[in-house]
């Protein structure tokens, strides 16, 4: 597994690989290590010792696709996004004036801005609603949510229109609308759409994202577009949460005795830049005329 992880990681995101390996790579993944952990404990004290061979993972899995669903997302059932909608303070930063002027300059100097975001529409409108403030879809030229990376970069499924937060009928690239709000759709589509809008034929288009496998290496590696990795590591001491980000046992993210690790070689590989924090990439200066 190990081999087919190095040698193409997407495969692990697909069944069979995906009953056997799996990396928890953003914030809304790491619980898991946690429940699994916690799960492994407890069947050892049930059997007060340490048992050679677990059998849990197939239980966590069935309960995450419950929480993730959407019916789960609209109903608050299990109390999931309920708890995070009810307190987002205590889940969320909220953005700086830096990041949201960097928003705002981008599309004053004639940069189409998109969000695209594998979270359900309802969640990502609460979160970004806190996160950015109440005028937050000004923001942005276009809001996809849902999206299905990485499959969005190479797949072909066609975007839907919203009926508050219901999808409806799929529609076409010609029919994608500035400051529309959609879910699903593909790169292709997207990229027609901003190719009409800038009315170039050869935009220059960049990603920004946290999420190695799906923000990262799939859109690179796929050719879409160029990529800039956020990795809250490389805030070192810094972070305010740095005794949680940093394992005194693992070692460092991103190297060993002078060796990149697997995850540092793939965001070097696959993204132009990275920085620890939003903050960080506001830092620096866009040229305009690019």
């Amino acid at each position: 597994m190990t081999d087919i992880l190095v040698q193409d990681p997407l495969k692990t995101l697909r069944a069979p690989n995906s009953d056997k390996i799996r990396s928890l790579l953003d914030y809304y993944e790491s619980i898991v290590a946690l429940i699994f952990a916690r799960l492994v404990d407890t069947k050892d004290e049930e059997a007060d010792e340490p048992i050679s061979k677990y059998t849990v993972y197939a239980d966590i899995y069935e309960g995450l696709v419950e929480m993730f669903t959407k019916d789960t997302t609209q109903s608050s059932k299990g109390g999931y996004y309920k708890a995070i909608t009810a307190q987002p303070d205590k889940y969320y930063f909220k953005c700086s004036k830096k990041v949201i002027n960097l928003l705002k300059n981008l599309k004053m100097q004639g940069k189409l801005v998109y969000l695209l975001t594998g979270s359900y529409i309802e969640s990502a409108s609460s979160t970004a609603a806190y996160c950015l403030g109440p005028n937050w879809k000004d923001y942005f030229d276009i809001i996809i949510g849902n999206a299905k990376k990485p499959a969005f970069f190479y797949a072909n499924k066609e975007f839907k229109c919203l009926d508050g937060f219901k999808a409806t009928e799929p529609i076409s690239a010609q029919q994608l609308e500035l400051n529309g709000v959609y879910v699903n759709g593909n790169w292709k589509d997207l990229r027609e759409f901003i190719v009409r809008h800038l009315r170039n034929p050869n935009p220059k288009c960049l990603y920004v994202g946290d999420h190695l496998l799906q923000d990262i290496y799939g859109p690179s590696f796929f050719l879409c577009c160029d990529t800039v990795a956020i990795c809250e590591e490389l805030a070192g001491k810094k972070h305010p949460y740095e005794k949680t980000i940093n394992s005194s046992f693992w070692g460092s993210y991103f190297n060993d005795e002078q060796v990149d690790t697997f995850w540092f070689k793939l965001m070097k590989d696959h993204s132009k830049m990275w920085f620890s924090d939003m903050d960080a990439l506001a830092d620096i200066k866009c040229d305009s005329s690019q």
